[in-house]
């Protein structure tokens, strides 16, 4: 008889619990729930506790999930009895499904530092929240894992969220952002960190942390802001002048980009090379050309006959390859306020989004959409604004 209820498969209880080490996820708690016993086995007092709930009514819903993505491994995390039942109650609602997700990645990861396997994100954001604000609702409080998708209509607060991030974090306010006032908190998913807040006053900006007020960031980020969906040619300045300007770095950041073996994993590109060539002026200029792997092989591009779609993955794919490396070192945040993203086919799509949610990445990424495309946001943590 059929219950209505989506449990785990025993292969993917497994799975959750070994990817756990088997210790409870909770933060602060780690407590290792498998033992030996008497009879030469062992005994495994864990629980594998459902993200999305298991029925329709339970804990944090089901957000629209197929059967198969609630019995998922990623639709887990490992916990002991009290800290089970602590997330359920009150019908979830006081610990959201980012949340949890949150938890099992920052666990997951520390398992793997452990093995040995995995370089650990120095931190991650957990949440902003705004404690005063004329352009968003006082303290909305906004929850992020480790790729975060902001969806909503214009004028709802994806682009202003986005400019305050990348405000808070690089110390560099965006212009449009400087005489304008607000306090945005921001929380750290490594506790040691805990927050600090970020004060834009009177055109003065500063932090406050554990009551000290300084002019620099508590917290150093690297953080790359990408807004421009289109890359505006010139035709007097080189290919790599414009992708500087496209991505808001010097050029000599692009040299060494494009001269790195970033490609290597890249679905769409092997490599890209330099050329000193004649323009019809007879004035020397330096092309990049690009390797493209297509359905039929392979063929040699100049960049700027490329598609919009085509000079934006290149870019890209060379941008998160770099970003990973660095994030082995300092603390690193990808933000898309993309709009070139809505006229992308859904493999191009779907190829970013599964990218950015990968492991290997190890940087933190929020891209800020009106839709979701009708796609599958796998791992994404989805924030929905509906504006103040």
């Amino acid at each position: 008889m059929k219950t209505g209820r989506v449990d785990f498969p025993k292969p993917v209880q497994q799975l959750i619990a070994k990817r756990a080490g088997y210790r409870c996820a909770f933060p602060g708690c780690n407590q290792l729930l498998v033992c030996p016993t008497e009879t030469g086995g062992i005994a495994n007092m864990g629980e594998c506790a459902h993200i999305y709930s298991a029925s329709k009514k339970g804990p944090r819903g089901q957000f629209n999930l197929t059967e198969k993505e609630l019995q998922s491994q990623e639709n887990g995390i490992f916990l002991c009895s009290k800290h089970h039942t602590l997330i359920d109650t009150n019908e979830g609602a006081d610990y959201s499904a980012l949340q949890l997700r949150n938890f099992k990645e920052f666990h997951e990861y520390l398992n793997s530092i452990d093995a040995g396997k995995q370089q650990y994100p120095l931190t991650w954001i957990k949440s902003a929240t705004y404690l005063d604000s004329k352009y968003i609702e006082e303290n909305r409080k906004f929850e992020f894992t480790k790729s975060t998708l902001l969806c909503g209509r214009n004028g709802t607060g994806k682009s202003t969220l986005a400019e305050n991030l990348f405000s808070a974090l690089s110390e560099n306010s965006i212009q449009r952002w400087k005489d304008k006032d607000f306090v945005l908190r921001i929380e750290f998913s490594n506790p040691i960190l805990g927050y600090f807040d970020y004060h834009s006053e009177n055109g003065r900006r500063y932090y406050v942390r554990d009551g000290k007020r300084t002019l620099f960031s508590p917290v150093k980020f690297d953080v790359f802001l990408l807004q421009t969906g289109y890359i505006s040619w010139n035709e007097n300045n080189s290919d790599i002048i414009d992708i500087a300007s496209w991505i808001n770095r010097d050029v000599s950041f692009v040299e060494t980009l494009l001269c790195n073996d970033y490609l290597k994993d890249s679905a769409f590109f092997k490599e890209v090379r330099f050329a000193d060539e004649k323009d019809d002026d007879g004035q020397i200029r330096t092309n990049l050309y690009v390797v493209r792997k297509d359905a039929d092989g392979e063929s040699e591009w100049l960049f700027n006959q490329l598609s919009g779609t085509h000079q934006s993955f290149l870019i890209l794919d060379l941008l998160i390859a770099y970003l990973s490396d660095l994030s082995s070192y300092r603390n690193v945040m990808l933000i898309f306020d993309w709009t070139h993203l809505y006229s992308m086919d859904n493999d191009h799509k779907t190829y970013l989004i599964d990218k950015l949610q990968k492991y290997s990445t190890r940087f933190q990424t929020i891209m800020t959409s009106h839709s979701l495309f009708e796609l599958e946001w796998k791992n994404w943590g989805i924030v929905e604004l509906k504006g103040k």
